[in-house]
């Protein structure tokens, strides 16, 4: 039986929720609920969907040493491994998204040879983070597709629709379907103080859907600012709801330890990183059956600014990210160069 595409992405997510709804039933396990979106819509001026053209990721998080009893086992355990001489806060989350990547003009309904392929990604993850203060460990574990049944036409060609815009034409040519799985990790060490702080990290991925390695760095200038500046994952230092006990957290983190947050922080932020890619499913193509492929770039970095406010538990991101050519010959209208905005709204409080 063949499902509609917009059936198909709901069975997935309904599927997603299903599995998480005994844990989501918890009353005051959860510490952060973030969801974000990512489109050149976001940036002035650009509105050329190509390249990596949307994401959508709802991300929730638990309260530090309040994951499900299995999850939770293993922050603990990758804590004792990582941090055997410092107290941690081990924390541990879930989430769902969508990405969309489309060629240069999604207008040409035929195949298109010399451009990156049309594809989408659907995915759930397990996400673990490690942090001692001053330092972060954070792995997350992706299950996912590739394919019609990421759902990622339906998504595309309905948002034109509300927007008026352009119906992509050449979907009939993205990557087929294929299963996917994906690990990531990355380590970040913090420099600083409430005011101004560094953050450099280095990691890597390896699975079905990327094989890289990067490193980069943040710079953030502002206010009371407090935990790790993860594109995508929000600070897990929480309020006085949230915190662990107040003697062990002293050990590392004193200013929350001594005194309740404070209701505002804001700050600017800057950053870079590069990337060495061995592997890029949506440009080499599936791994399990041939598909269209482009020449990939080896190496591929982001430039990123933005900025960051919280009042009390209500939390406001907003990342402009300029990407350099992915593949050659480059393709786009800034000679492969992409520019997108990432947008994310985040509660965090006790749940």
């Amino acid at each position: 039986m063949s499902l509609k595409p917009s059936l198909r992405v709901a069975l997935v997510v309904l599927m997603c929720l299903g599995l998480a709804s005994p844990l989501l039933a918890q009353k005051k396990k959860w510490a952060v609920w973030t969801f974000q979106t990512e489109n050149d819509i976001f940036v002035p001026g650009e509105h050329t969907d190509e390249h990596y053209t949307n994401g959508l990721r709802l991300l929730a998080l638990r309260r530090p040493g309040k994951g499900p009893g299995w999850a939770q086992g293993l922050a603990d355990r990758l804590s004792k491994k990582l941090c055997p001489k410092t107290k941690t806060l081990n924390t541990v989350g879930f989430a769902i998204g969508q990405s969309i990547y489309t060629p240069d003009d999604i207008t040409i309904p035929t195949f298109i040879p010399a451009d990156r392929p049309y594809a989408g990604y659907l995915y759930g993850s397990l996400l673990v983070q490690v942090t001692d203060g001053f330092r972060q460990h954070a792995f997350e574990l992706q299950f996912g597709l590739v394919g019609p049944n990421s759902g990622a036409e339906w998504t595309q060609t309905q948002f034109h629709k509300v927007i008026n815009d352009d119906q992509p034409m050449g979907w009939d040519f993205q990557l087929p379907n294929e299963p996917t799985i994906e690990l990531t990790y990355r380590f970040s060490r913090r420099f600083g103080g409430q005011n101004l702080d560094f953050v450099p990290h280095a990691g890597g991925s390896l699975g079905t859907v990327m094989v890289m390695a990067d490193a980069g760095f943040t710079a953030r200038a502002g206010f009371n600012i407090s935990g790790f500046p993860l594109p995508d994952v929000p600070n897990t230092i929480a309020p006085k709801d949230v915190r662990a006990d107040p003697a062990a957290l002293a050990d590392f983190q004193p200013e929350i330890a001594k005194k309740d947050r404070p209701d505002w922080e804001a700050y600017v932020f800057a950053g870079a990183e590069g990337r060495a890619v061995a592997h890029n499913i949506f440009l080499d193509g599936t791994v399990f059956s041939n598909s269209h492929s482009v020449d990939k770039e080896d190496f591929v970095y982001d430039l990123r600014a933005g900025f960051s406010i919280r009042y009390k538990s209500f939390r406001l991101n907003y990342t402009f990210i300029r990407r350099s050519r992915e593949f050659s010959p480059p393709r786009g209208r800034g000679d492969g160069i992409h520019e997108y905005g990432s947008i994310s709204l985040g509660v965090e409080r006790a749940f």
